[in-house]
């Protein structure tokens, strides 16, 4: 799927884009996931920019869990090459 970068606060000290899943859930559901790649399993999303227009690809790095197992916040990292820049970014998304 694709989300604007408005979409996400943006904290420039640590290169982080966050938000609440249910923020980005659309219709309900709370599947937000594409495969980000044809051949691989890999899940991840596409952050436009509302700046620049360009998209950067970001895949599953971690799913962060509570004691009980359940889901409390998935991080995310730039796919290799997508730009530049991305290296230096991370998505994290909170279970809300």
């Amino acid at each position: 799927m694709q989300f604007s970068s408005r979409d996400f606060s943006y904290d420039k000290a640590t290169g982080t884009f966050a938000a609440e899943i249910s923020s980005l859930s659309r219709g309900g559901k709370l599947n937000i996931w594409h495969r980000a790649f044809d051949d691989a399993c890999d899940q991840g999303i596409d952050i436009v920019s509302a700046r620049t227009g360009r998209t950067v690809s970001y895949v599953l790095l971690d799913t962060l869990k509570d004691r009980e197992g359940d889901a409390v916040c998935w991080e995310l990292i730039p796919v290799r090459g997508s730009v530049r820049e991305a290296s230096l970014t991370r998505v994290m998304i909170y279970n809300d």
